[in-house]
């Protein structure tokens, strides 16, 4: 595909204006339906649905105005503006962001928790006892409490400030070198490029979907397989459906009985269309390293079971005693793929260096979104104020460095994975780093109040699927196929994330004070995440595990090793992002769903070449679009109606 010349005219300013009215409009609606409603999950998948569902109506506007009234009509430039505004700005109010931060800062000092309260700075959480007991009970006036959320709300907007500036300093560092000379596939962005912008060049040149009959097809699936299923659970439950989420599916672990075959633990069936259509995208290298790598896992949590290795728990993903340790495992895969990505980068970073200090032989950065030497000095201020962030919270130096280094670790690897293998939705390692980084250690070797400042930063490391850099990288990569112009771009991403933080922080202040977190909130529990760790931390004094130290140095040698394979043997297929998503949550729903994609990819080439790969796209993009479709209308309608509906996804 030719790179079309960069230009102004997709970042427009009605784009940025209409994207600035937008954002807060979708973190208000996504908040209420998450929060309130207990809805679809409308900001955890990788393609946000809250998002993607307003881009599609907005372009079904705008396809009237091209027809009616043209003058008006937004460019195909200005909608994929609009849509990578929505993914920046929506993002930070999902889960593993303000969702799971907002509960955790009111005090509620009883059990447990009121014994070790003392550890937590109080000026960093909200303590008033009358704003803290209105946030529980609910019917009170937001704005009369929020005196006490001034300083708290001021001091972790700021850190997260840091750690989004840090993600976009990185994220343009690492452009050229993923976008351009790696061509990573970028699966999730193809979607959206050819859906709005016509412009993803799969396989060469534009696919006109228009009326074409396997595209309408594939949208006809999921909203006939998603529609059935709202109607059986919101309507007519003697409706019969096909069953899609692993909640409806049979629970095929329950096939595995007795020892060692009970070591195969969590397995479940789904069907979710959405996921075999963003599957077909991918290389089939991916695909299959994907699925076939959480069977690999499988297989060696039953080859621990028969060899006595574990107590009965090695199949748990959070299993911190006995082999596989695949938590840990999977922490070491992320910074593994990390420093991998780094390392292959390492010319084009010292590029990087060399303009920003003024050496010959630097890199161009004209295209960029900003220079080089802006985005070396702001990755220095943004690390350095994490740090101190953390060192005011009362986290010693050292640990404050190395855990917001290593977390932005995991973020590049966390990145690379959505850039590379476009998982529907990406978890992070399934034993965070909070916790860890405190147990390998050993709590025995951390003050109490260090355990107490460092608790608090569970929130931010608890769930990957909202994090900000993949948006970022995304972003980048649909200014590089549509041709917009990227430093506008940065300004509207800026103006983006401003308004969705603001909006973030409004709408979840008023849903908890108008209905009570204590009255069915979804994301109540969060709160009491921390001090339950905490408390365990305290309760359970340990040594250095070095059991679990070395399974995450197995994690990053299985990385190094499966990618140094992909370079010495040419029909080596097993790709480390397979092992690195396999030893998450992501495969434990999405492993059927991505083999059915894979399998329907593999025999397309076989039997059709690309040309055959070509004309079965139309089809796997209506799936997407399809069950993107259907459950932001539902969404929709069971925001105006205020009724208890059926989640589409994820469970």
């Amino acid at each position: 595909m030719n790179r079309p010349s960069p230009s102004p005219e997709g970042v427009t300013g009605r784009a940025i204006l209409l994207g600035a009215v937008l954002v807060p409009v979708l973190v208000a609606w996504a908040e209420y339906v998450e929060i309130k409603a207990a809805g679809p999950d409308m900001i955890s998948t990788s393609i946000i649905l809250c998002v993607m569902f307003a881009v599609l109506v907005i372009s079904g506007v705008n396809s009237l105005l091209h027809r009616f009234a043209p003058r008006f009509a937004l460019r195909p430039g200005e909608i994929l503006t609009l849509y990578a505004m929505g993914g920046v700005g929506v993002s930070p109010c999902g889960i593993g962001m303000l969702q799971w931060l907002v509960p955790a800062l009111p005090a509620r000092g009883t059990g447990r928790w009121k014994d070790s309260d003392y550890l937590v700075p109080a000026w960093a959480r909200v303590t008033d006892p009358e704003a803290v007991k209105a946030f529980y009970r609910g019917g009170a006036d937001w704005q009369s409490h929020l005196h006490a959320w001034a300083v708290p709300i001021a001091f972790w907007t700021a850190l997260l400030l840091a750690l989004f500036g840090a993600m976009f300093c990185l994220s343009v560092l690492l452009r050229r070198q993923w976008i351009e000379r790696e061509r990573l596939l970028f699966p999730l962005v193809q979607f959206p490029l050819e859906v709005l912008g016509g412009t993803s060049g799969v396989g060469g040149g534009p696919i006109p979907l228009g009326k074409n009959p396997w595209f309408l097809i594939g949208i006809a699936v999921p909203v006939v397989l998603q529609g059935l299923a709202a109607l059986h659970y919101t309507f007519l439950p003697a409706l019969p459906f096909f069953p899609i989420k692993p909640n409806d599916m049979p629970e095929v672990q329950g096939w595995f009985v007795g020892r060692p075959w009970s070591g195969v633990g969590y397995l479940r069936l789904t069907f979710y269309p959405f996921v075999i259509g963003l599957a077909f995208l991918l290389s089939v290298e991916v695909s299959f390293s994907c699925w076939f790598s959480y069977w690999l896992i499988k297989l060696l949590s039953v080859l621990t079971f028969a060899l006595g290795w574990n107590d009965g728990d090695g199949a748990d993903l959070w299993n911190t005693k006995t082999p596989p340790l695949f938590g840990d495992q999977s922490v070491g895969g992320f910074l593994g793929l990390a420093l991998l990505s780094l390392f292959l980068a390492r010319r084009h970073l010292a590029g990087t260096w060399r303009t920003a200090i003024g050496e010959a032989g630097g890199s161009d950065d004209r295209d960029e979104a900003i220079g080089y030497r802006t985005a070396w000095i702001g990755l220095g201020v943004c690390f350095s104020a994490l740090v101190i962030s953390g060192v005011v919270l009362g986290v010693p130096p050292l640990a404050a460095f190395a855990f917001f280094l290593c977390f932005l670790l995991l973020v590049i690897g966390f990145a690379r994975i959505r850039a590379e293998a476009g998982v529907p939705w990406g978890y992070g390692p399934p034993m965070n780093l909070n916790g860890f980084t405190v147990e390998a250690v050993g709590t025995a070797h951390w003050p109490r109040e260090a355990l107490g400042s460092f608790s608090l930063l569970l929130w931010m490391d608890n769930d990957y699927r909202s994090t900000q850099m993949p948006y970022q990288t995304e972003a980048w990569k649909i200014a590089d196929a549509a041709g917009l112009h990227a430093r506008r771009l940065a300004v509207a991403l800026l103006v983006a994330l401003i308004v969705g933080l603001i909006a973030g922080w409004v709408s979840q202040l008023y849903l908890y004070y108008a209905f009570g977190g204590d009255n069915g909130l979804q994301r109540t529990a969060q709160g009491a995440k921390f001090p339950t760790l905490l408390n365990h931390w305290l309760s359970n004094t340990r040594p250095t595990a070095w059991h679990r130290i070395g399974a995450v140095g197995f994690g990053m040698t299985a990385v190094w090793g499966l990618a140094a394979l992909r370079t010495a043997f040419a029909g080596w297929s097993l790709h480390p992002i397979g092992y690195v998503v396999a030893c998450t949550w992501t495969m434990q729903w999405l492993w059927l769903p991505m083999l059915i994609g894979w399998l329907a990819k593999t025999v397309v080439l076989r039997y059709g070449g690309m040309r055959g790969y070509r004309a079965a796209l139309p089809f796997f993009f209506g799936l997407i679009l399809g069950d993107y479709a259907v459950s932001g209308g539902l969404a929709l309608f069971y925001t105006l109606f205020d009724v208890p509906g059926y989640r589409t996804f994820p469970i």
